[in-house]
């Protein structure tokens, strides 16, 4: 899959995706939820709510709320079983420093997903890349996934490319460019059964579930062969972040140790290609 867009603002973002089995139905874990996507540790918070609906007909445009009005009307969104999905924007354009797509579970089986990107550079007075990275584990915890990505990339396209899986190109008279994840760096864009029998590609912050650690030689062999700065249990998943800070994210370092760990994750990874169908009998 791709797109053509325009170039958008060049300040580092990070991408969070994750894939989750329970679909968000009880009205306290839908509270919960929407708690965590207005809440005030976002640098920039999210503004603006729409709902995709399970039909056309049920789609909903988009619509400001606040942290303090807002919860409520979310949870109830997020229950209604009309809705499939909601995203919640900070702004259109070059302004939109924050976006959240979740999955409410109302078509299909799962794994369900949850994609955020969020500026991580020149932030507010008072704000924080460590207070949003609390979010981020909270949020984690909540949804219980069993596997995740959080990458760090130098502009918004490339995040939400990263996040969403997609090509993002530019197309000009000079020629097609590149403004996402570079093919060799990004997943396949096909997709697969992530977070059951495949995990995505590692990034910065990496959630594998026990099967997929167990499939690539658990906790110990990481340590040893890529030395990550951490590796914590976070409710289902163990998390494995490659250097101390976001800022180093984009780090050589960092690049060498994903490189390594990927190549531990071969085992769990999809596959560049379509897989072999076996033949009909």
């Amino acid at each position: 899959m791709s797109r053509a867009v325009s170039i958008n603002n060049q300040f580092a973002h990070a991408g969070l995706a994750v894939y989750f089995d329970e679909a968000v139905r009880e009205p306290a874990h839908a509270a919960r939820v929407a708690k965590l996507l207005l809440d005030e540790r976002w640098p920039w918070l999210p503004w603006y709510l729409s709902y995709s609906g399970i039909d056309r007909e049920y789609d909903r445009g988009s619509k400001r709320v606040n942290a303090k009005t807002g919860v409520q009307g979310l949870a109830e969104g997020i229950l209604n079983p009309q809705h499939n999905r909601v995203v919640a924007r900070r702004a259109a354009g070059d302004k939109n420093f924050t976006e959240v797509q979740l999955d409410t579970g109302r078509i299909g089986e799962g794994p369900f997903r949850l994609q955020m990107t969020c500026r991580v550079a020149e932030l507010p007075e008072g704000k924080s890349t460590a207070a949003w990275l609390e979010l981020v584990r909270d949020m984690v915890r909540e949804l219980s996934p069993a596997n995740g990505i959080l990458g760090v990339w130098p502009a918004f396209d490339a995040a939400i490319s990263d996040v969403v899986k997609m090509r993002m190109l530019l197309d000009t008279r000079w020629g097609v460019f590149e403004l996402g994840v570079l093919p060799d760096v990004a997943d396949p864009t096909r997709s697969f059964d992530i977070g059951r029998t495949y995990a995505r590609y590692p990034r910065w912050g990496t959630y594998l579930s026990d099967a997929h650690l167990a499939a690539i030689g658990g906790v110990e062999r990481i340590q040893a062969e890529v030395a990550p700065a951490t590796i914590e249990r976070i409710g289902t998943v163990t998390y494995i972040q490659l250097t101390d800070t976001i800022e180093t994210a984009m780090s050589l370092e960092c690049g060498e140790r994903r490189q390594r760990l990927q190549a531990i994750m071969a085992p769990v990874l999809a596959p560049r290609s379509s897989p072999t169908r076996p033949a009909a009998p």
